[in-house]
């Protein structure tokens, strides 16, 4: 699944196997007012992903793994927050 939040509309696409489900829409808004210590009113994209087996050979993640190579990106990407669950 795919959430932007840009310019103060929010706009979703989701996925089945690769393959868009359905064109991407706007499907609702947000008041662009960056508020200091939060992420509230800020524009970003959001992903969510789960993996298929059908489509992977593993499905099977190492969390440590994950989290070295996003804390990484992070590093590298000044202002970028990455949520790993």
């Amino acid at each position: 699944k795919l959430k932007i939040r840009r310019s103060g509309e929010i706009f979703e696409m989701s996925f089945t196997h690769g393959n868009a489900d359905a064109p991407l829409k706007v499907t609702g808004s947000y008041v662009q007012d960056k508020q200091p210590g939060t992420y509230e009113g800020r524009s970003g994209s959001e992903i969510t992903f789960f993996p298929s087996a059908e489509t992977f050979t593993m499905v099977e993640f190492d969390y440590n793994t994950l989290e070295h190579r996003l804390r990484e990106l992070a590093f590298l990407n000044s202002g970028v927050r990455i949520v790993l669950t």
